[in-house]
């Protein structure tokens, strides 16, 4: 579906803007997930950002526990160095980057197809296969894409979007615009990122952009 490849698209413009890198996408059709499939998935990858629409469902995004630990720790969290698990305090930080990093699909959905749907009560948390049944609850019938993307600089990721099945029509009302401008400007991305930890001092410099940045981007689910 179009509107599969505009939040993906958006999510990672989202990190390229900040890095003036161009970036190329490539995302599966969505496909049935089922509670147990889920639980097999919160295995491998137990940290969930998710986030019920305004017009109905819900959507996630799904990592293991390593790289939302790395990445609450660029947007502000003091884990230890060399420790790889999700605290109180990385959660509480993946918390409050959860609606930016959600909003940032949306935004781009919106921008292609005239919609206003935003998202309302984003949140992450630790999962367990035992709480499968519970999120897939949340979600009623779901669908499942993986995603790729690819930057100008060589630095690629691949991840798992989660999402409600019975949001597919609204999200896809419209959804035929691929090349518009999205709805959330170039500068206006910079503000929202300027939060994030991404500046050159919390970087390293040059000679650890890249690896940041695929810190941010290798949310491998597979």
């Amino acid at each position: 579906s179009d509107f599969l490849h505009h939040w993906i698209k958006g999510l990672a413009d989202m990190v390229g803007t900040s890095y003036d890198d161009a970036v190329e996408v490539d995302v599966d059709d969505g496909e049935a997930l089922t509670a147990k499939g889920l639980g097999g998935l919160l295995e491998r990858c137990p940290v969930a950002l998710t986030a019920t629409l305004t017009s109905g469902g819900s959507v996630g995004l799904v990592f293991p526990e390593d790289i939302g630990a790395r990445i609450a720790d660029l947007g502000g969290a003091e884990g230890e160095e060399g420790d790889t698990t999700i605290d109180d305090g990385r959660l509480s930080v993946l918390r409050e980057l959860a609606g930016m990093i959600l909003a940032a699909g949306i935004g781009q959905v919106n921008g292609v197809t005239g919609q206003e749907i935003d998202i309302e009560d984003a949140s992450a948390a630790l999962f367990s296969a035992d709480d499968a049944s519970q999120l897939a609850e949340s979600f009623g019938e779901m669908e499942a894409a993986s995603f790729r993307w690819i930057f100008a600089s060589g630095i690629a990721g691949e991840g798992m979007f989660v999402y409600s099945a019975s949001a597919v029509s609204t999200l896809s009302g419209g959804a035929s615009g691929a090349g518009e401008q999205p709805i959330v400007s170039d500068d206006e991305m910079k503000d929202i990122l300027s939060g994030f930890g991404t500046d050159d001092a919390d970087l390293g410099g040059n000679g650890e952009q890249a690896e940041n940045l695929d810190v941010i981007l290798g949310i491998e689910l597979i």
